[in-house]
């Protein structure tokens, strides 16, 4: 048995050629001549031992075959191996540049809300000065209306004085160049007193009809400067008008917006886009306008808040201008309006 285990263990160990080699050399020193009995069973146990070794060969070259065979599928694995570590290497950079670039959407994100809120109290103040313009508007129009009314007056008494000095002067042509004698009647009408009150009171009138004049030139053109004016403050008016409309009909839309999904293939991806949609599920009136839902949907902001924000700073200083310029003419027609009634 111990020869036969340590046969097996040579034919294990040695390939097919070197146990054939090694067989012929062992059929050789079999052949001698023993005995009959002893080289029968001997041939018997060499056929036995034959038929084991073909098997144990024929294994042998199985298992060999076999570990050829495991021996590729080793190598195309390290080769997929390999090619998945890159894969997942390209992956994870991936990952890193989209939570970079989520980081700074959410950023310009943040940003672009403070823009809104800042645009929304700069509207409301804009519309605030408004209000407050069209009410000084309304106010000089009624003061314009009581200049009016106060001119006829002025006029109405300038003309009966203007009779008054007519009748006067053709007194006094009556009294130097008539051929007829005056009567005395026509002495006693006036006195000297009354001739000196009404001289003085001539000189007054002419001073005053001039500076009246000269006055109602400057509020004519004072008037004229007041139109353009309110001209230009309507303009400005309609054109704040149209653009608070435009921003309502822009947070009209962004209520009835709708979001579209985001793919996300990151773990901190999806945390970050639940994290946002949850805060903009928690509002039920988003203060954005179109652009800025823009940013919202594609992550990407346009310059269209900044030029309604840099618009709307234009039309404020503009109608700002137009109250600052139309506060002398009021102090101008008050000065004009106490010296006509003196």
């Amino acid at each position: 048995m111990e020869e036969k285990e340590k046969l097996i263990l040579d034919l294990t160990s040695m390939d097919v050629k070197s146990f054939k080699r090694s067989q012929r050399k062992e059929a050789c020193i079999i052949s001698k001549p023993t005995s009959e009995d002893a080289a029968r069973l001997k041939r018997d146990e060499l056929a036995s031992l034959q038929a084991k070794v073909g098997n144990l060969c024929s294994k042998t070259l199985d298992q060999e075959n076999e570990i050829k065979v495991l021996g590729l599928q080793l190598h195309n694995a390290n080769k997929e191996k390999a090619h998945v570590a890159k894969e997942l290497e390209a992956v994870r950079k991936q990952e890193e540049t989209k939570s970079k670039l989520l980081q700074e959407k959410q950023s310009f994100f943040l940003a672009a809300e403070n823009e809104a809120r800042n645009l929304k109290t700069r509207i409301n103040q804009l519309t605030e000065d408004l209000q407050a313009a069209q009410k000084q508007i309304e106010n000089l129009n009624k003061r314009i209306e009581r200049l009016a009314i106060e001119k006829e007056k002025e006029s109405s008494a300038l003309k009966t004085c203007e009779e008054s000095v007519q009748n006067f002067a053709e007194w006094m042509y009556t009294l130097v160049y008539a051929k007829r004698k005056v009567a005395f009647t026509d002495y006693a009408k006036y006195s000297c007193e009354d001739i000196e009150d009404l001289k003085s009171k001539l000189s007054i009138i002419v001073g005053q009809s001039r500076e009246n004049a000269m006055q109602m030139d400057e509020l004519k053109d004072l008037l004229t400067v007041r139109d353009k004016q309110v001209v230009e403050l309507r303009k400005t008016t309609n054109r704040l008008t149209e653009e608070i409309h435009q921003l309502k009909e822009v947070d009209q839309e962004t209520e009835n917006a709708v979001v579209p999904s985001i793919v996300v293939t990151a773990p901190g991806d999806l945390e970050l886009v639940n994290c946002a949609a949850r805060r903009c599920a928690g509002r039920k009136h988003f203060d954005l306008p179109v652009p800025y839902l823009l940013f919202l949907t594609s992550l990407s902001l346009t310059a269209g808040g900044l030029a309604c924000s840099f618009s709307l700073f234009e039309a404020g200083v503009a109608v700002g201008k137009s109250v600052w310029l139309l506060t002398p003419i009021g102090g101008l027609v008050s000065r004009c309006s106490s010296r006509t009634h003196q």
